[in-house]
């Protein structure tokens, strides 16, 4: 039996490894339910000498739950205060909302029962609004050039973490050896006057257009703080170049002083605020489609992602995460035992994605597995690899089928 829920948000918190204890303590003692995983940070060094090395990876923890939108400031500001966020270089917090969910009877969650209580008072904080974050997810082999020109572009350092893809691939067999399972996913959370200059530097440095290349999908914040930094400097100055624009922010109110695009006119002249797609690129990009994710145990994981499939999924991400809640079994004092979870997500388009969801509802009723939750979140921009066959084979095609 699954039941509907409208006003949640997916929080995540990007925190350094010394403060994860202290965010994840103060979160569970207010009863919210944590997934969280490792990751790393993106470090590029200014010195001439070493950057033509890799990146420095300084550890990163992630932190995500989902939280009725009543209390969506008090959660956000305990992790500001518990990860100590408000300091340059430290980490982020984002929320992105969820247009529609429905969780199981035995889904393992409190926040549920939160949703129906008074509403929380808002909390001052210095949560900005007008922020989308990036999610690029490729082969390992590609995320360091990416990072690169994802920090060229004006963003801070990709948070990078390993996960696992499957598709139509995965049915075929001994074909499947042609396919690498493992990827990395680059997250980059950007204001918007930077969000479409990065968006496309990035798919262009990552060659996206081209087919087996990688996948990048914009979503929208509602609120959040990112104080993470991008480059390595070994010498001390009194304020870095994050510092500065921050600043300028503020000054100006807003930072519509940052969009310095340009396009040319007729090439005799310039105007400002118009933006380019590199040629060969258009006919890639995607736009209002939605990130259909599904929540579930690993002892489950495997069914779930064959009923996604079968209904018509395109492709999975999928990342494994470690389960925290209140109700963690004790080995013995100070021992806890962690369940292990699993993140499903698929980029579709909303019919597609409510018939997919209606169909992994049925199944799962029928074979009795209650602890999932399916929620959908909006993806206003998609850049990929999209087949478009030769107009002589698609006459083939089309004659073939009519015959």
């Amino acid at each position: 039996m699954y039941t509907r829920y409208e006003y949640i948000s997916e929080v995540t918190a990007i925190l350094p490894t010394r403060y994860m204890p202290n965010v994840t303590a103060a979160l569970i003692n207010r009863s919210y339910d944590i997934l969280s995983w490792h990751a790393r940070g993106t470090l590029q060094d200014n010195r001439w000498y070493r950057r033509f090395l890799p990146s420095i990876s300084p550890g990163k923890e992630v932190l995500r739950l989902l939280v009725p939108n009543t209390r969506l400031d008090g959660v956000m500001q305990t992790i500001v205060e518990q990860g100590k966020l408000d300091r340059i270089g430290m980490g982020a917090v984002y929320s992105v909302p969820c247009t529609e969910m429905h969780i199981g009877g035995h889904f393992h969650s409190s926040w549920s029962a939160m949703a129906k209580e008074a509403q929380e008072s808002t909390v001052n904080t210095n949560l900005k609004d007008r922020l989308s974050v990036i999610q690029c997810i490729v082969q390992s082999e590609h995320s360091e050039q990416i990072s690169r020109a994802a920090i060229n572009a004006g963003a801070h350092g990709p948070i990078v973490h390993y996960s696992e893809g499957r598709g139509l691939r995965d049915r075929l067999g001994w074909l499947r050896i042609t396919k690498q399972a493992e990827k990395e996913v680059l997250t980059v959370v950007v204001d918007n006057a930077d969000a479409d200059n990065v968006f496309k530097a990035m798919a262009i440095e990552g060659k996206l257009h081209l087919p087996g290349r990688g996948f990048m999908y914009k979503m929208p914040v509602e609120k959040g703080l990112f104080n993470l930094p991008s480059q390595f400097d070994a010498h001390q100055y009194d304020a870095n170049m994050q510092q500065i624009i921050s600043a300028i922010d503020h000054l100006m109110g807003d930072n519509h002083w940052r969009d310095q695009t340009v396009f040319e006119v007729s090439g005799t002249g310039k105007t400002a605020g118009l933006g380019f797609v590199q040629k060969g690129m258009q006919a890639n990009f995607k736009n209002e489609q939605v990130c259909l994710s599904a929540v579930t145990s690993r002892e489950h994981s495997e069914q779930i992602m064959d009923m996604m499939l079968d209904a018509g999924s395109p492709g999975l991400n999928i990342n494994y995460a470690q389960f925290r809640s209140m109700s963690d079994s004790h080995l013995h004092e100070g021992v806890n035992l962690i369940n292990e979870y699993c993140l499903l997500d698929s980029i579709i388009d909303d019919d597609s994605a409510h018939a997919i969801m209606s169909s992994v509802k049925q199944q799962t009723e029928q074979e009795g597995i209650e602890d999932l939750c399916l929620y959908l979140q909006p993806v206003p921009q998609v850049v990929t690899y999209l087949h478009h066959p030769q107009p002589e084979r698609r006459r083939a095609a089309e004659e073939r089928v009519e015959a």
